[in-house]
C-alpha cells in the first residue's frame, strides 16, 4: 500500500509524494535548486572560505552525489575566472615586450613626444593600454622608414580589439594578399583596399 504525502513548499505550492524514497529525492532537488540559486549570484571571486563552503554543504541534508555536484559548481566559476585573468595577464605581457612608449616612439622616429601624441589623436598610430595605465604603441606600427603606410585606414577597425588578436592578424600570412601579411604588404607599398577588407571582415566577427 502506496502512502501519500503532501508537501507544502517554499513557493507556495504542494507536490503529492508516494513513498520515502521519492521525497528524499525530492528534497534533493529542492535543496539543490536552492543552492543553485545562491551560487548563481555568487561572484567570482568569493569570499567564502573552503572550511566554510565544506560546512555548509555538510550540514545542508543533500545526498553525497548532490553535495559534489554543489563544490564543483562552486568551483567551476573561480577556475574559469582565474583562467581568464592568467590570460589577461600573458596578453599584457606579450603587448609591452613589443610595443613602445610614447617617448620610446618619438625617439624611433625622430620626432617630439607631442607629434608622436598628436598622430595618435588623428588616429593614426594605434594605442594600447599597458600596466598602471601606461599607453603604449604596437611596434609592428613602424617600419624604418616611418609608421606602416595606411595603417590610419585600418585603425579604426581595430579599435578596442584584443592587442594580441591584432598583432597576430597582421603578422599571419593573408591569402588576399597572396600569401603576404599585412605588415609586409603595407611596408612593401601594398594597396590599402584589400588590408582594409581583411581587417573589417575579422572586426564583424
Amino acid at each position: 500500500m502506496k502512502m501519500l504525502l503532501e508537501l507544502d513548499l517554499p513557493a507556495g505550492s504542494t507536490m503529492l509524494v508516494e513513498d520515502g524514497a521519492t521525497l528524499e529525492a525530492s528534497l534533493n532537488e529542492e535543496l539543490s535548486a536552492a543552492f543553485a540559486t545562491i551560487l548563481a549570484s555568487t561572484p567570482d571571486y568569493s569570499s567564502v572560505p573552503q572550511d566554510d563552503l565544506d560546512v555548509m554543504v555538510a550540514e545542508s541534508g543533500l545526498d553525497a552525489a548532490s553535495q559534489s555536484q554543489v563544490r564543483a559548481s562552486w568551483a567551476e566559476p573561480k577556475k574559469l575566472a582565474l583562467a581568464q585573468q592568467a590570460r589577461d595577464a600573458e596578453s599584457l605581457a606579450m603587448t609591452a615586450r613589443a610595443a613602445l612608449t610614447i617617448a620610446e616612439a618619438a625617439d624611433r622616429e625622430g620626432v617630439s613626444r607631442s607629434t608622436v601624441s598628436r598622430r595618435i589623436q588623428r588616429r593614426e598610430l594605434l594605442t594600447v593600454a599597458g600596466a598602471r595605465g601606461r599607453v603604449l604603441l604596437p611596434l609592428w606600427q613602424f617600419t624604418q622608414k616611418g609608421p606602416l603606410p595606411g595603417l590610419e585606414e585600418i585603425i579604426p577597425s581595430l579599435l578596442g580589439a584584443d592587442p594580441v588578436g591584432v598583432t597576430n592578424l597582421v603578422a599571419a600570412p593573408q591569402e588576399l594578399l597572396g600569401g603576404a601579411s599585412i605588415v609586409a604588404w603595407l611596408t612593401d607599398g601594398g594597396d590599402v583596399t584589400p588590408v582594409r577588407d581583411i581587417v573589417e571582415a575579422e572586426a564583424r566577427w
